[in-house]
């Protein structure tokens, strides 16, 4: 009753209101915000609309029930309620730094340009480029002003000036400049590796640096996005723009850039110099002058470790892989002294080579071999396709050397092998994969062959590829929507986790006060951890094998956060820290 205005007390006395059309109705009974106030409409037309919105939602249920898991249906409708916070509420969006923007855009600026410097100083001053008829034959040699950003100048540069040699993945493939191929060049030749920054740093100044400044100038000083539940055809969550790439006001959660600097503009609280200035000013806080600070907001993170590989291990049911994936016990290190977690990565090695733990724990070489062979093998790819993938990720090797700890961990982990033909026969004989929370993917499989034996180029990924991967990410990231799907489920529960504001491919981040910290980061971990193996088990009806991992982490800027181990006890300790690492 207290809600309804002194106009429409009056119509309500005079019984006027009854008899006003529908859309009259609705137009009285919202609130000067614009929201609807559904106690202000009459209950008789209130009793219709709940019915026909119960009677819709069932027969949808029911229509869909023999091609979409319930469970899964379920999840995403949970979730929804969340992302929807996300986009809409201002406490749920990451801050700008405006301040720390400036120093970053100028550091770019002079970035860009003394690379440009370097590349124009090995093209010179002309580019000699082809010029060619519809049959591809070269009719004449046209002399250009050397273009840094033109695809076809660097080209000319990399292949015919510096005349370094292309070795195409098969026998189609023509010199180009894409990506990949400038990475492989630039781990052989330090000039082509000047192009891959050159290029790195023109992408980050122009999608990050000047995109995000855009979006904050659009939002009030936050960044926003627009969440995507099915935007991939794998079931990842996807984040951005719509699909006419128009709208500047939301950048892409999905790909924030890897370098600190940038990761630096996104920050939990502005009021955060302040702290840290006074740690310059008065050295360490302690157990009394950290309270100052409580109610600062930090942002709290958890990422899923070894998500995709833990789920191959599950669902390839192998009993070695799933042991070295379950393993908990702490290890004795005699090189240095110290006991050390069990590490997924070091196990694994330790199989596949024989060496002692504590061998592969301090060989960065064996153990970045053994880790990126493991996600290349989700992505379901041997031979010159994992050399390519691993060494592209700065692992040097050789192609001999993969192929040897290919054919050990297919020994020692023969259920890899078996699940990967296990998807790739399914997906020939129904024509999609499907993981096991019941999400299909259609790959046309009949085509692809078609185009392969008539000698067409494939464009993006081959089906057999497509098949394993499919399966295994998109169920080890549902297990992340899973657990989003519980904040809502469990609201009083996770009260102090109500605000996430990031979700960044296997990590979910939260928005909290620092004196709240402690409380949130073991609330945190039972949502992580508990929450998405309940649901498996209880809804799905599954049982699952191999346990969750997942590391908290915090910080008020996004470039710089600290995991908290066992030398992190409290609120202070974690400042200092904090404070230290920035």
């Amino acid at each position: 009753p207290d809600a309804f205005s002194p106009e429409f007390k009056e119509l309500m006395k005079e019984k006027k209101y009854a008899r006003l059309s529908l859309p009259q109705q609705v137009t009285l009974a919202r609130n000067k915000q614009g929201a609807l106030n559904l106690a202000r409409m009459p209950w008789k037309n209130m009793v219709l609309y709940n019915g026909a919105d119960c009677d819709l939602e069932k027969r949808v249920e029911l229509d869909t029930k023999k091609y979409v898991n319930q469970a899964l249906m379920q999840v995403y409708i949970d979730a929804s309620y969340i992302l929807h916070k996300m986009e809409t509420d201002k406490r749920c969006k990451p801050l700008f730094d405006y301040h720390w923007h400036k120093k970053v855009a100028k550091l770019f600026d002079r970035r860009e340009h003394k690379l440009e410097k370097q590349i124009r100083k090995m093209a010179g001053k002309y580019a000699y480029i082809p010029k060619k008829n519809k049959e591809g034959e070269v009719l004449k040699i046209v002399k250009l002003k050397f273009n840094p950003t033109s695809t076809a100048h660097i080209k000319w540069l990399l292949f015919e000036k510096l005349k370094y040699k292309f070795k195409p993945k098969d026998g189609k493939d023509k010199p180009n400049t894409r990506a990949s191929t400038l990475l492989r060049l630039g781990l052989k030749h330090k000039k082509a590796n000047i192009i891959v920054q050159y290029r790195q740093c023109v992408k980050a100044k122009g999608t990050y640096v000047d995109g995000y400044l855009k979006c904050a100038n659009l939002n009030e000083g936050h960044l926003r996005t627009n969440w995507k539940m099915t935007g991939t055809s794998t079931g990842r969550l996807s984040s951005g723009k719509t699909r006419d790439k128009k709208n500047d006001s939301v950048i892409n959660f999905q790909n924030i850039h890897g370098d600190e600097l940038i990761k630096c503009l996104l920050i939990s609280d502005r009021r955060y110099s302040k702290l840290y200035k006074y740690w310059l000013e008065h050295g360490e806080f302690d157990k009394h002058t950290w309270k100052k600070f409580g109610d600062y907001y930090v942002d709290l993170g958890y990422d899923f470790s070894q998500n995709e590989l833990r789920q191959l291990a599950e669902e390839s049911g192998d009993k070695n892989l799933i042991k070295a994936f379950s393993t908990s016990k702490m290890w004795y290190c005699k090189k240095c002294k110290t006991k050390h977690k069990s590490d997924p990565h070091v196990e694994v090695g330790h199989d596949l080579t024989g060496w002692p733990k504590e061998e592969i724990a301090h060989n960065d070489h064996v153990r970045k071999l053994v880790k990126n062979m493991q996600f290349g093998l989700v992505f379901g790819l041997q031979g010159e396709g994992l050399f390519s993938f691993i060494t592209m990720l700065g692992v040097k090797t050789t192609l001999e050397e993969v192929n040897k700890f290919h054919a050990k961990y297919f020994k020692k982990y023969p259920g890899v092998k078996k699940l990967q033909k296990k998807y790739r026969d399914f997906v020939q004989k129904h024509g999609y994969v499907q993981n096991m929370f019941g999400f299909r993917r259609k790959l046309n499989v009949a085509e692809q062959q078609e185009r392969s034996e008539a000698g067409e180029d494939r464009e993006g990924s081959f089906w057999g590829n497509q098949a394993i991967n499919t399966p295994i990410q998109g169920a080890s990231h549902q297990l992340l929507m899973m657990a989003i799907a519980a904040l809502y489920r469990y609201k009083n529960k996770y009260k102090l986790l109500q605000f996430p504001n990031k979700e960044i491919h296997d990590a979910l981040y939260f928005r909290v006060k620092l004196k709240y910290l402690f409380k949130a980061i073991r609330l945190g971990l039972k949502l992580m951890l508990d929450e998405p193996i309940k649901i498996v088990n209880e809804d799905f009806g599954l049982k699952k094998k191999v346990p969750l991992s997942a590391k908290p982490k915090a910080g008020f800027r996004f470039g710089v956060t600290v995991e908290f181990e066992d030398k992190i006890k409290n609120e202070w300790d974690f400042l200092n820290t904090w404070c230290k690492a920035n």
